[in-house]
């Protein structure tokens, strides 16, 4: 009986442990696919979202595209690598693009006021602002590389 207990809480801290470090390698691999020096020169860089580099995007007057993104999240999961590619084929200077952690175990109360402020109530919920805040574009919709990059570009002026 003993055994079976400690068998199944090692089991269960072995699990626990192996999706943290699988959490944690997929923040790295976004910190290290979305820096500028491996991003496209002329394409939109896709970054983890601060307050301070919204509010700076907001103060230049960009334009800020927001994917709320859970990493317990399937369908957040499969549509990192088509949101990372498309904003890569996207020139504009104007345009800044942030993930927000969304309802997971690395979201900051700055994160919870924005999905608060623009009523997100589901994760993979991609929102384009502009620096008043007013929103241009919102959907739930799983979008592939393609159809998300024309969907962007038709909602910017």
């Amino acid at each position: 009986m003993k055994r079976g207990i400690f068998l199944i809480l090692f089991l269960l801290v072995f699990v626990i442990g192996c999706n943290q470090q699988a959490e944690s390698e997929e923040s790295q691999e976004l910190q290290e696919n979305t820096t500028g020096e491996n991003a496209d020169a002329s394409g939109v860089v896709y970054q983890p979202y601060t307050k301070e580099n919204y509010e700076k995007a907001l103060s230049e007057n960009k334009f800020v595209f927001l994917n709320f993104y859970a990493n317990w999240c399937p369908i957040c999961k499969r549509e990192r690598p088509d949101i990372v590619n498309a904003l890569k084929e996207i020139s504009r200077e104007d345009l800044v693009a942030l993930e927000v952690n969304y309802n997971d175990d690395q979201t900051d109360e700055n994160e919870k006021a924005l999905a608060k402020k623009f009523g997100v109530t589901y994760q993979h919920t991609k929102v384009i602002v502009n620096s008043n805040e007013e929103e241009l574009f919102r959907t739930l919709e799983s979008l592939n590389r393609n159809e998300l990059k024309e969907k962007i570009v038709n909602s910017l002026p």
